[in-house]
């Protein structure tokens, strides 16, 4: 989507569409988000909660986080189970506050427990609008 707050002369060199215009429709399509990489795998219709019970499900004892702290002894690590488990939790205190297809914008830095809430909302049925003061 092209955004101005000034018009453009339709077909003019300033006129950002009239690439698009011009460029055949499998072209344009090929760019667009929502198409897979690689046209041999399917584009999955789960929410990145379902991602993480399916890993958990698959690897349950491997590891899925581990802290990025500069001392290797300081850093916390979760497996895929433990991480589900701890994404279960939040989920389950997002649900006690908000319902299923709301909005909540979370201000956090890049810590463990931001990786928690990012899957939790998912599984509580909520988006998660990113906030990163970083």
């Amino acid at each position: 989507m092209w955004i101005s707050t000034r018009p453009f002369a339709q077909g003019s060199v300033a006129d950002p569409s009239a690439e698009l215009r011009a460029a055949d429709a499998s072209s344009v399509a090929s760019r667009l988000a929502y198409e897979p990489a690689d046209a041999r795998e399917p584009v999955l219709d789960i929410t990145i909660g379902d991602a993480l019970r399916a890993a958990a499900a698959r690897w349950p004892d491997r590891p899925a986080l581990i802290e990025g702290l500069p001392k290797p002894a300081l850093r916390r690590r979760w497996t895929f189970a433990q991480a589900l488990q701890e994404a279960e939790n939040v989920g389950r205190a997002l649900a006690s506050r908000f319902r299923p297809g709301e909005h909540v914008a979370i201000w956090a830095a890049n810590l463990p427990e931001w990786f928690f809430a990012e899957f939790g909302a998912p599984l509580a049925g909520l988006t998660l609008v990113t906030v990163n003061p970083a």
